[in-house]
């Protein structure tokens, strides 16, 4: 399976998001989506999924435009964790859960015996089981992402589109999730994360994508995409570089290379990034 964007521009309220951003993903990749505050990234992971349509350009999956695929065939294919997602009212986390098979099931149809194995997977593995019975209000924020990433997990699609799947989570659950989405691209799923941890996201994924003010301005393995002039040119800062007692090399972002730059939002009123 391939996902692919080919020169993609999106424009937000008159003004450009994205300007001729290309990329692809394929079957068992870990890519993470990094970028300043403001470069576009979550913008690019939403117009991969079709919840933001292009001015430009054009998302496909597996060479078919992504606007003529159905909904069902989408939702089926295309998993999404989304940083703004929310619940809506007061359900069980084992119902969040079950959500994620709603593509699999006919209107009204009682969840099948497939439906229940890939709803106690997901949470296994999220590790929300010791959760199920807890209403969504009562948890804590990390937990709410887990149990969202269970959703997404559930739906056993072909792509897991994630919007900083680690941003809530403490140190231990961030190496957790991190583990878990290369294991699931290493059993054949296609992944894309935004990411703002460039520690985790060197050590984890397959490729890094940089975006820069709506621009891909690297596209590479971890150490060819986040050299220093890269880093200083779109983050503004320096690194210090190490290699561990394992031969896994690593990345501490250090200080400012540059003048301070103030967040950016999109003209929606929500974070670009």
């Amino acid at each position: 399976m391939r996902l692919s964007a080919e020169e993609l521009r999106v424009r937000l309220q008159d003004r450009s998001i994205l300007d001729e951003v290309s990329l692809s993903v394929e079957d068992g990749e870990f890519v993470g989506l990094v970028g300043p505050n403001g470069a576009g990234k979550t913008t690019l992971l939403r117009a991969l999924a079709g919840l933001v349509p292009p001015s430009s350009g054009r998302v496909l999956l597996d060479g078919r435009p992504l606007a003529v695929i159905t909904r069902d065939e989408r939702a089926r294919r295309l998993a999404v964790l989304v940083q703004s997602a929310g619940i809506g009212w007061p359900m069980r986390v084992s119902e969040v859960v079950a959500l994620g098979r709603l593509p699999h099931r006919r209107a009204f149809a009682s969840p099948s015996e497939a439906d229940h194995t890939a709803i106690a997977r997901a949470m296994a593995r999220a590790d929300v089981t010791h959760l199920r019975e807890r209403a969504e209000p009562s948890l804590s924020s990390g937990e709410r992402m887990r149990v969202l990433l269970a959703r997404a997990l559930a739906v056993e699609a072909e792509i897991l589109l994630a919007d900083e799947p680690i941003t809530a989570l403490d140190p231990a659950h961030q190496l957790d999730a991190m583990d878990l989405l290369r294991a699931i691209s290493r059993a054949g799923t296609g992944v894309v994360a935004v990411l703002h941890d460039l520690t985790l996201a060197a050590r984890f994924c397959d490729r890094l994508v940089v975006l820069s003010e709506g621009r891909i301005v690297a596209d590479e393995a971890p150490a060819l995409a986040l050299t220093d002039p890269l880093l200083q040119a779109a983050f503004g800062i320096t690194v210090l570089r190490g290699t561990h007692a394992d031969g896994t090399a690593y990345i501490l972002p250090w200080d400012r290379s540059g003048p301070h730059r103030e967040d950016d939002h999109d003209p929606a009123g929500q974070d670009r990034s």
